[in-house]
């Protein structure tokens, strides 16, 4: 072991031999910095076995780099959950930026392989301004039937781009989920997915924030997110879902969601959509189901908020209904142009001839937040104050028993002395709003440093290593490392 006793540092280590886990612990995530120096990925994890872990916290990953495999900066290959089945990534209270692929699997900041039982989770996290030039994924590309979880986290100015013409599309421009995905307390804003094939290619851009696709039955889970200013832009076919694209067998619940001022633009003739796009039919219990959601302000020529695609078209419910009649939604859809949309009877649902204002103010950093997450608050006239469900929050079909800041539900919004859930992701005290107005958020980008470049390997007995920290560049003054070997 090696330790200089400076303040900055970074830990490396196994901290059980017998079971395989490995913790990179930094000093936050404004003070250590690992760097890929736009050359290399910074992490890749070749393959694991049962119960091996890994955790990564308080560090900023930046400037990563693939050719030949996915991940600019993280790439988890093949990651095994133990007998008991359970989290097997943590990555917590980082920043994870600037970080590009070319590699066919995409995922231009990670790509997770992951398999039945295993789960990868993000949490309090910052992907910023990532970038996939392969289709898929700008920040996130998963893959196979385990699980990623993101909580308190923000997605950023992610991009994926694709010049030539590909059958797969080019979706996600922040996460391209081919797992199940839960999703909570977080935003997605100014993320792209776009296609610059040529006039005449059979290819599409959808989700500028995220896309889901996956061959049998994938649960999709998004509960106080905001979905903002993301964008779809396919210079030949459709651009579908500016903010989210549901593709192939999936099951989507959308509760306490906020989506406006996203956008799709495509050629003359072709398909937009400007806020969620469904393409896929819904099969058995598979389809899109909002509850106390809005869809409001986005921008698409065919379909402005919501659309569904398919040649044999299939509804987006108004929660669970028909398959289990739990509530009516209690959604706000601003306009139902083309959006094949079951609405139940508390649904307030615009047409084109009479779109309906959410009244949403700018999006703008939380006040008293739990996470570094910007919102829309709703201003003092917004009819989706107290319009969400009246029930007791917390329960299956009602509203969440939080909001995105994590602030308890419900309250007062219109202060008439009953307490009701708001529709949207964020909870409006008194019928003020709770953000302060619009600021520029500060820099991610780390001062220009120096970095110094370090190798670390994990000696497995002799082997090949299972888990290979790949040219670590490490641009804090100080490093610690305690990496005891492991035999089996």
């Amino acid at each position: 072991a090696q330790d200089s006793g400076c303040p900055s540092e970074v830990a490396a280590r196994r901290v059980n031999d017998g079971e395989g886990q490995i913790e990179l612990i930094g000093n936050g995530a404004q003070n250590t910095i690992i760097d890929g120096n736009s050359e290399t990925q910074i992490l890749r994890v070749t393959q694991s076995e049962p119960n091996d872990s890994i955790t990564i916290s308080g560090v900023t990953l930046t400037n990563g780099r693939s050719t030949s495999a996915g991940g600019g900066a993280i790439s988890l290959l093949s990651l095994i959950p133990g007998s008991d089945e359970g989290q097997i990534f943590l990555l917590r209270d980082s920043v994870v930026s600037e970080s590009r692929t070319t590699a066919s699997q995409g995922g231009g900041a990670m790509y997770a392989t992951l398999t039945t039982g295993g789960i990868a989770r993000i949490v309090n996290s910052q992907f910023i301004g990532n970038r996939s030039e392969s289709s898929t994924g700008g920040a996130i590309q998963t893959e196979n039937e385990g699980l990623l979880v993101v909580e308190d986290s923000v997605f950023r100015s992610n991009t994926v781009i694709q010049e030539e013409a590909d059958d797969r599309g080019v979706g996600g421009g922040a996460i391209r989920a081919e797992s199940n995905l839960q999703v909570s307390r977080s935003e997605f804003s100014d993320n792209l997915a776009q296609s610059l094939a040529p006039p005449g290619s059979d290819t599409y851009a959808g989700g500028g924030a995220v896309e889901t696709q996956g061959s049998g039955t994938r649960e999709i889970l998004f509960t106080n997110v905001t979905f903002s200013g993301n964008r779809a832009i396919s210079a030949s076919g459709a651009a579908l879902g500016g903010a989210l694209h549901v593709k192939q067998f999936n099951r989507v619940v959308l509760n306490n969601v906020t989506m406006t001022a996203n956008e799709a633009v495509a050629s003359v003739d072709q398909i937009t959509v400007g806020g969620l796009a469904f393409s896929s039919r819904a099969v058995d219990e598979r389809g899109v189901f909002l509850q106390n959601t809005i869809i409001a302000g986005n921008v698409g020529a065919m379909a402005p908020d919501c659309g569904n695609v398919d040649s044999l078209p299939q509804p987006i419910f108004s929660t669970d209904a028909p398959i289990r009649s739990i509530s009516p939604g209690y959604n706000l859809l601003g306009n139902n142009t083309n959006c094949v949309f079951t609405a139940g009877s508390a649904d307030l649902v615009g047409t084109g001839a009479e779109p309906i204002d959410a009244r949403l103010d700018a999006l703008a950093t939380n006040d008293n937040s739990v996470n570094a997450s910007q919102s829309h608050s709703l201003l003092q006239d917004s009819p989706a104050i107290d319009g969400g469900d009246p029930n007791a929050p917390g329960g299956i079909g009602t509203c969440a028993s939080t909001d995105q800041r994590g602030i308890s539900r419900p309250i007062d919004g219109k202060g008439d002395g009953g307490a009701r859930c708001d529709i949207g992701a964020i909870e409006v005290a008194d019928g003020a709003p709770v953000n302060p107005p619009p600021v520029d958020p500060p820099p991610v980008d780390p001062p220009p440093v120096e970095p110094t470049p370090i190798i670390v390997e994990f000696d497995e007995g002799g082997g090949a290593p299972s888990i290979l920290f790949l040219a670590l560049f490490i641009a804090a003054a100080c490093v610690r490392r305690s990496i005891p070997s492991r035999s089996r």
